[in-house]
C-alpha cells in the first residue's frame, strides 16, 4: 500500500510538472550577451551665433562597435501576455571617435508567446552614458528609448534573440566665446543575441 501511493503521489508531481512547464515557454532568470552595430546621431543647436560662427546648428554621425551584456527576469508563456525587466551595460568603442564609452540601461517589456518556442517582446527604457574620460558624454542626461525583440528558445535553458533599440540623450553646453546650447544624441542598433536562462 505505501509503495502505491509513493507511486501515486510520484505520477501527480509529473504530471503537475509537466503541465507547468508546457504551459510557460520561460519564466526566471536571464542572463544575455548581445553584439550590434551602433550608431551614434550627435545633433548640435546653438543658442546664439557669434561674429561669423555659422552653422547655428549641425549633425554628425559614428559607428560603434557594441556588446551588451544583460541580467534580469522573464516570464513568457505560449498565446498569452507577460513581461520582462534587464540590467544592462553596453560597451562601445569607435577609433574615429576617441573614446570608449558605457550604456548603462534599465529595460521593461511585455511579452507574448507565439506558440510553444517564439515569442516577442517590446516596451521602454532609461539609459546614462559614462566614460572614464574627461568628456562631454558624463554630462549628458538621463536618456529614455524603445526597444522591440523576436526571440527563439528551443530550449528552456537557452534563447536566440534580434532586438532593434532606440535611444534619445540630450544635455545643455557652453562653448568658445560663451556661447550655449544643446546636444543630442539618437542611438539606434539592431542587436543579435544569446541568453541562458534559468
Amino acid at each position: 500500500k505505501i509503495g502505491l501511493v509513493f507511486l501515486y503521489i510520484s505520477t501527480v508531481f509529473a504530471n503537475t510538472s509537466s503541465t507547468q512547464y508546457s504551459s510557460s515557454i520561460h519564466q526566471g532568470l536571464k542572463l544575455s550577451l548581445d553584439a550590434s552595430t551602433t550608431k551614434l546621431a550627435f545633433n548640435y543647436k546653438f543658442d546664439v551665433s557669434a561674429g561669423d560662427f555659422s552653422p547655428k546648428s549641425y549633425n554628425e554621425e559614428f559607428d560603434t562597435d557594441a556588446k551588451t551584456l544583460a541580467i534580469g527576469y522573464q516570464k513568457v508563456a505560449p498565446s498569452k501576455w507577460g513581461y520582462s525587466v534587464f540590467l544592462e551595460r553596453t560597451q562601445m568603442k569607435n577609433k574615429n571617435f576617441g573614446a570608449d564609452f558605457n550604456l548603462d540601461m534599465v529595460e521593461g517589456n511585455a511579452t507574448y508567446g507565439l506558440g510553444e518556442k517564439w515569442f516577442m517582446a517590446f516596451g521602454g527604457n532609461l539609459s546614462k552614458y559614462s566614460t572614464n574620460d574627461q568628456s562631454f558624454i558624463n554630462d549628458m542626461g538621463v536618456g529614455i528609448g524603445t526597444q522591440f525583440a523576436f526571440a527563439y528558445q528551443p530550449q528552456p535553458y537557452m534563447s536566440v534573440e534580434i532586438q532593434a533599440m532606440l535611444t534619445s540623450h540630450s544635455a545643455q553646453f557652453e562653448t568658445y566665446g560663451d556661447q550655449s546650447g544643446e546636444l543630442s544624441i539618437i542611438s539606434s542598433a539592431l542587436r543579435l543575441g544569446l541568453a541562458a536562462t534559468f
